[in-house]
């Protein structure tokens, strides 16, 4: 799966109303969840500063947001022991570290990883400084 699909995107951006130029990176990742810990599988969309998720690409309404003001760090999650959702050793893993709480991601696979990485800690240091 590839995050340059910008058709997809644009398509999407239109049906909700947002700035189809904003999304700078786009694609499916399984999320960790809070309470139960179980793994979901959502489609995620970064603009210039908040990380979206939903169930599909093709809905109107994100499930939830996270904000890259209040993300303090972003890792592999290879350095710090991720496991997947059987709970076996991943080097997919991301971690994303905010003031609110810790998210868990895991990619489809090393590139896709390593691009949402570069990205999401662009952002984070570029909404620090403005």
């Amino acid at each position: 799966m590839t995050f340059f699909r910008v058709g997809v995107s644009l398509r999407r951006r239109k049906q909700v109303g947002m700035d189809a130029a904003a999304v700078t990176q786009f694609g499916w990742m399984l999320k960790k969840g809070e309470g139960r810990h179980n793994w979901k599988r959502r489609f995620f969309q970064l603009d210039d500063r908040t990380l979206s998720y939903s169930r599909g690409e093709r809905d109107n309404e994100p499930v939830g947001f996270i904000d890259l003001l209040d993300c303090t760090k972003i890792a592999s999650g290879k350095s710090m022991g991720f496991t997947d959702y059987d709970g076996h050793p991943t080097t997919l893993g991301i971690v994303l570290i905010t003031t609110v709480r810790t998210y868990y991601f895991v990619a489809e696979n090393e590139l896709e990883k390593y691009q949402w990485i570069q990205v999401l800690g662009e952002h984070i240091i570029t909404t620090a400084e403005g």
